[in-house]
């Protein structure tokens, strides 16, 4: 088991109940599905106690669906999204590993290509269904058990065998040097602690290791992703919450986005990757699905951004971008 006590990061060993017990400091850790629960007790926007039962209660009750029909269910009980936004993120989901291969053998190719590389926020298992397809060897932790019951079905769908855990990436359960890549989409940004995370993913990752993050630019001139309000990161830190929660009458709580430079002094004083910043195109895919006036103006920044000027304009007040790096070692 590569997975660690994320208390004392002993060995863990499974039980004949289904959990895992820890050798060194005799923690016991439920699992449901076979997927151990090692999330401890921390601050966090998810109920652990309700989203485990959530979880077992697909894993048993409704093994018999196809995973579809799993998947509009976590939608449409567990998320409470109605209609047509359950059936446009089902639909998203389950499309999602084909659009990802092309990431694969792209930007991600360094942080995936050899094994065990750490999809760390993996969600319902679309970049580890991508990588099984194209013979790569990926483990995913998320904060969430409901979605890793359906990331075990969709990565077995792909034909991998899927190594999942529970946990938060403040507190990873796994020895030092474990992973030779680490891969973070959109995760950063919601992390109780976010230097913690940084320090996590350095302390996990061998030397001479690839990181690979995605984020929304705090100073991004487009509106706010989460909520969809214009100016929410042109504001003072403790203006952000009331503002984007009284804006859209929804909950923004641990959402705290990150500009390029506060991403670059994080990354410094918490890891010893060294990182450059990339400013992302706009899929095909979406501009297709895109209104005319839409399209036309993404496929206009998708020219401007291929020249040197436009891609640091765009890295300061572009709506998204990446992070790419190596670990160097601690004496370099």
């Amino acid at each position: 088991m590569i997975w660690r006590c994320p208390h004392c990061r002993g060995t863990l060993g499974a039980r004949a109940d289904a959990a895992v017990e820890c050798a060194s400091c005799g923690t016991v850790y439920p699992a449901v599905a076979g997927i151990p629960d090692l999330r401890i007790d921390a601050s966090s926007w998810i109920d652990c106690d309700e989203d485990r039962e959530q979880a077992r209660h697909i894993a048993e009750e409704l093994a018999d669906l196809d995973l579809t029909e799993v998947v509009r269910h976590v939608f449409r009980a567990v998320r409470n999204l109605k209609g047509e936004k359950a059936e446009y993120r089902t639909r998203r989901v389950l499309e999602e590993p084909h659009r990802l291969r092309r990431e694969i053998t792209g930007w991600l190719d360094a942080a995936t290509c050899e094994g065990p590389f750490l999809d760390l926020g993996c969600g319902p298992g679309t970049l580890l269904a991508a990588a099984a397809a194209d013979g790569r060897v990926g483990i995913g932790l998320d904060v969430s058990m409901v979605w890793l019951v359906v990331a075990k079905r969709l990565i077995e769908a792909f034909g991998g065998t899927p190594i999942l855990a529970a946990g938060f990436a403040e507190s990873l359960p796994l020895a030092d040097g474990a992973v030779s890549g680490v891969v973070s989409l959109d995760v950063i940004e919601h992390v109780g602690d976010q230097a913690a995370y940084l320090r996590e993913l350095d302390r996990v990752t061998a030397v001479g290791g690839a990181l690979a993050l995605a984020t929304p630019n705090r100073f991004s001139l487009a509106p706010e992703p989460h909520v969809r309000v214009w100016g929410v990161g042109w504001l003072p830190r403790r203006w952000q919450q009331p503002y984007a929660e009284r804006r859209s009458g929804m909950s923004y709580a641990y959402t705290r986005l990150l500009s390029t430079w506060e991403m670059r002094r994080l990354v410094a004083r918490n890891t010893h990757f060294d990182i450059e910043l990339l400013i992302p195109f706009i899929p095909d895919e979406e501009i297709a699905g895109a209104s005319a006036a839409r399209a036309t103006l993404a496929r206009t920044y998708n020219a401007l951004v291929r020249h040197a000027l436009a891609r640091r304009s765009a890295l300061a007040v572009g709506a998204f971008y990446r992070v790419v790096g190596r670990k160097r070692a601690r004496h370099a």
